[in-house]
């Protein structure tokens, strides 16, 4: 295409030249024309006359009419070509950014499908697990999985960026409330009910090893006994703290919910670590 245009810009200056030689005589033409007026020929008369100056043909304006209708057209053909160029690049650009979003998003997916297996995975291999919320659990994550592939399909579908930006936000929504609220408190639930079980065990500990302690005799028990109280206490707010989580959890509404459960369950945890603990420390001193 540059070869072309040189080309062309090329003839119409060569097309050019010979109007410009024509109006504009050159120094040897010039000067031959001052030798014919100051040396007139012998067989003329006196006085030399100047032949007229012949006037410019009708062809010549005419000629550069249209090498300036054809360089105006070139201009014009120059200007059409960038602009397609500059909207193949564009549709380029976009074309590029919707296959990486695409990509994106498949990823966002695998990733959900991948948790909900180990999910299921992990929770399943949860001891006396409450059936009826396992079951529930399980309906979701299938819900849930149901619900990706159907998107998969619509997002292969999408053909601008501005598609995929809203579908990023739907399942950026789905993630954190519908999907994520509903199995966050199924899950919730389980370890929950785990906890208050892991307290009742507890709880029958501390009353063995306080059956242990009234037959000791020896001058530690009533430290001993004191330690007991202490773990005692620890699984009582380990008892609260879980109650408190399940009933929140029950009633949850919100990401907020989920997280004010958490910490409950997570410190209710620790207080039944501490209790255990001590009832080592017991054993250890009891010998």
């Amino acid at each position: 295409m540059t070869k072309k245009i040189i080309l062309t810009i090329t003839m119409v200056f060569m097309l050019l030249l010979p109007t410009v030689l024509f109006a504009y005589p050159t120094q040897s033409q010039a000067a031959e024309t001052d030798v014919v007026v100051a040396s007139p020929s012998p067989s003329t008369s006196p006085v030399a006359t100047l032949e007229p100056t012949p006037s410019p043909t009708p062809e010549e304006p005419a000629l550069s009419d249209t090498i300036n209708k054809q360089v105006g057209d070139l201009r014009d053909n120059l200007k059409t070509l960038n602009e397609i160029r500059g909207s193949i690049q564009t549709l380029q650009n976009i074309k590029d950014e919707t296959a990486i979003r695409q990509t994106a998003l498949f990823k966002v997916i695998d990733i959900s499908l991948n948790e909900n297996i180990q999910t299921l995975s992990v929770i399943s291999q949860i001891k006396d697990l409450d059936t009826a919320i396992f079951q529930d659990l399980k309906k979701m994550i299938e819900s849930d999985n149901i619900w990706y592939q159907k998107f998969i399909v619509k997002i292969n579908l999408a053909t601008s960026p501005e598609q995929l930006k809203a579908m990023a936000n739907e399942i950026r929504l789905h993630r954190e409330e519908t999907r994520g609220l509903t199995i966050r408190r199924l899950i919730g639930l389980i370890l929950t009910l785990q906890e208050l079980k892991a307290v009742n065990v507890a709880k029958e500990r501390a009353q063995n090893i306080d059956n242990d302690l009234s037959n000791i005799n020896s001058a530690v028990r009533p430290i001993l006994g004191a330690s007991l109280e202490k773990a005692k206490a620890e699984i009582d707010s380990a008892e609260q703290l879980a109650k408190s989580s399940y009933l929140r959890l029950e009633n949850m509404t919100s990401l907020g919910d989920f997280q004010y459960a958490r910490d409950w369950l997570e410190r209710a945890n620790e207080s039944l670590k501490t209790a255990y603990n001590i009832f080592a420390d017991i054993a250890d001193k009891a010998r």
